[in-house]
């Protein structure tokens, strides 16, 4: 016999060999399934503080002094609304104040709606920045800005004495963080709101005051 062919078949018979010692084929009721359902809960978060924006937006403050008004000036206060939610439909925040500003039964006059004060014409009024980041896009993303409702950034407007029925400040596409993804709070992710006064030739002197109100929400 030929070496190289009988060698061969050698070769043949060692392979069939290994395939009849395979394993056989199991029953089907020889197997058993069990399933585990892995969950996670991220429990609801909303912050919110009114800060000092001036000096340090991490100092959370209740004041807002316009100082001694003089003619040919209008007189400004600012302050942070610091706002933060996981809520994926953000948040939204109302102003309203106790009275108008008054010095015992003497009132300071309003501006009207969408009217800016000017100088020696009496008036006072409020006027919101929304600012432009801290909106949730992505992982490590934080760029949507935070939307004040027309038209409370363009002008001045009397502070209601009653709930606003619109959302002064509202931001409604997603989570917002107002440290804008990083570990310390950013003056581009807090809103602020100033307080404006002009006096005319004729506004009585006083010490005149308004308790305000901010009303913020997450739309949980």
């Amino acid at each position: 016999m030929n070496k190289s062919f009988a060698k061969a078949l050698s070769i043949v018979a060692s392979v069939s060999m290994l395939a009849s010692m395979a394993s056989p084929v199991l029953a089907a009721d020889q197997f058993k399934y069990h399933f585990v359902d892995v969950s996670a809960t991220v429990a609801s978060a909303f912050t919110f503080e009114i800060v000092d924006v001036g000096v340090n937006i991490n100092n959370a403050t209740n004041t807002c002094p316009l100082g001694t008004l003089v003619h040919g000036v209008i007189a400004q206060c600012t302050y942070g609304l610091r706002i933060s939610t996981n809520s994926v439909t953000g948040y939204r925040a109302d102003i309203k104040a106790v009275d108008q500003l008054k010095s015992g039964a003497i009132v300071f006059s309003d501006t009207a709606s969408g009217t800016n004060i000017a100088v020696n014409v009496e008036g006072y009024g409020y006027r919101v920045d929304p600012k432009t980041t801290g909106g949730y896009v992505s992982p490590g993303v934080y760029t949507n800005p935070s939307i004040a409702a027309n038209p409370y950034s363009a002008s001045d407007h009397p502070v209601p004495t009653a709930t606003s029925t619109n959302n002064v400040l509202h931001y409604n596409t997603g989570a917002f963080d107002a440290m804008n993804g990083g570990a310390t709070y950013v003056t581009t992710s807090i809103p602020t709101v100033t307080h404006k006064a002009a006096i005319s030739w004729t506004t009585p002197v006083g010490t005149y005051t308004q308790r305000v109100w901010w009303q913020a929400a997450s739309n949980f």
